[in-house]
């Protein structure tokens, strides 16, 4: 009950605060406009007998675009839960009441993977809102448009199989994202400065970026997290997604790539929250 009652606090807290609106905010409406943009652009630049229009695509570009915004407001959020608490001395307020330290964060883990989480649905559909309003575009099959019979169009891939592959694009996004979350929540726990705590945060999450882009087509990029993470360089299933939506026959992903789209976020959220764990028990709060 006690857990519950810090939850029920920490949301409160957290949806009181304008910088999680801002960012939730912000990552939708990277998302429409990315897609509505594309849907525009596509036309004019590659030609709309070149590439197949269909919402499927609109959407994958939307989905990657607002998550990449939303990935920053989520660590910079989650790099401001306990440092801000510890700047201000709330936090001290809160563990004089009989409740335990590692229920206090828990909560805060439970609230920012509530947060991580909501950015992923409301990008997701706004992009998809969007997408299927584009003019001529519909979540239906991947059409050749070149093909010249109109009555017996050359199918790339159907409806269901593209829907398969737009809800496993958005599944394989929340372990991730809640890994990006934990970064940012590990540097909060270490830094009590929340100016501090917060640009950290995002610094680090921007180091990763760039590591990404050096270790392209490398080996070691498969061990980093945000490799799953929509960005100028990852191996994300919405890439996959986008693929099949353009018609690309070798649309696909490595084999064993599955494994370590899960295990390797999964192990990072793991091993840096038992850290950080360790560091708020140990955390001189109350002195």
């Amino acid at each position: 009950m006690r857990l519950l009652w810090c939850l029920r606090a920490e949301m409160t807290k957290l949806w009181r605060q304008r910088l999680p609106w801002v960012g939730l905010g912000l990552a939708v409406g990277v998302a429409v406009l990315a897609a509505w943009m594309n849907a525009e652009v596509v036309p004019e630049l590659r030609g709309a007998a070149a590439v197949p229009r269909n919402a499927f695509r609109f959407f994958a570009i939307g989905l990657r675009y607002g998550i990449a915004m939303g990935g920053f407001f989520l660590v910079l959020v989650a790099g401001l839960m306990v440092a801000a608490e510890t700047g201000q001395g709330t936090l001290k307020m809160v563990l004089v009441r009989p409740v335990k330290r590692t229920e206090v964060f828990l909560a805060k883990v439970l609230t920012v993977f509530q947060y991580a989480l909501v950015l992923l649905l409301a990008v997701s559909l706004s992009a998809a809102l969007v997408a299927g309003a584009c003019p001529g575009s519909d979540f239906g099959a991947v059409i050749d448009p070149e093909y010249a019979d109109p009555l017996h169009p050359y199918i790339y891939s159907d409806a269901a199989e593209m829907w398969g592959h737009l809800l496993r694009a958005v599944a394989l996004l929340v372990l991730p994202l809640a890994a990006a979350a934990v970064v940012g929540l590990t540097v909060s726990v270490l830094v009590e400065n929340p100016g501090v705590a917060s640009g950290t945060a995002v610094v680090a999450f921007l180091g990763l970026e760039i590591v990404k882009v050096f270790l392209e087509r490398r080996p070691a990029l498969q061990y980093l997290f945000n490799n799953y993470l929509p960005s100028i360089v990852d191996n994300s299933y919405v890439r996959v997604l986008q693929g099949a939506s353009e018609g690309l026959t070798d649309a696909f992903w490595p084999a064993g790539l599955w494994w370590w789209n899960v295990w390797v976020p999964l192990g990072t959220a793991g091993a840096l929250l038992i850290g950080s764990l360790l560091l708020f028990e140990r955390k001189a709060i109350l002195t």
